[in-house]
């Protein structure tokens, strides 16, 4: 009899034992795909954010006036400067606990083959932050050629969690260089 009492409580331990392993096993495999699920969602609503903010930027360019635009970024939104060309772009930082590196990846075209985009959209992991940037473009029709300048309207640059942004069509100016009209559209981003 206590021969088969010990083997029915060695069962019990070991038993209990696998079940633990499996669960903890089960639970370390699946936070993994949990946390990658979180960090895609958020990479997508960036994304999401990005492609609404250039709508936004070119109906602007057509029709002129200004519109407000509030959005939640699990991130940092801010305004940068190129420090070669001295051209200001838009730009998102958000955050994601795996690291990942790769480069430019265009969220709205694929650039060689789309040359006249008024905004082009490219994302890039960088370890554990994703950068999405709304870079102006130029747009070249025959004989015409419009270029698109962002402009900083405002003393703050920056924002995170809910943003409000002020854009406003500011001016166009026409130049002529080698029988095309060029067209510098201005448009300012205020960040409230």
């Amino acid at each position: 009899m206590k021969v088969k009492a010990q083997v029915v409580s060695v069962e019990f331990v070991l038993n209990t034992l696998v079940i633990f392993l499996l669960i903890t096993y089960t639970y370390l495999w699946g936070a993994d795909i949990f946390q990658d699920t979180i960090d895609r969602a958020r990479i997508n609503k960036g994304e999401k954010i990005s492609l609404e903010l250039a709508e936004k930027l070119e109906r602007l360019l057509k029709f002129g006036g200004e519109e407000k635009f509030t959005f939640k970024i699990d991130g940092i939104f801010e305004i940068k400067r190129n420090i070669s060309s001295g051209e200001e772009y838009l730009q998102m930082r958000i955050p994601i606990k795996k690291y990942k590196n790769s480069t430019w990846v265009y969220v709205n075209a694929k650039p060689f083959y789309e040359k006249s985009l008024p905004f082009l959209i490219r994302k890039k992991y960088s370890g554990n932050i994703v950068y999405i940037q709304i870079i102006p473009g130029l747009i070249e029709v025959p004989n015409k050629k419009i270029k698109i300048l962002l402009e900083h309207a405002s003393s703050k640059r920056a924002c995170s969690g809910e943003c409000k942004i002020l854009l406003r069509k500011i001016k166009t100016e026409k130049n002529i260089s080698g029988g095309k009209e060029i067209f510098f559209v201005k448009i300012g981003v205020e960040v409230e």
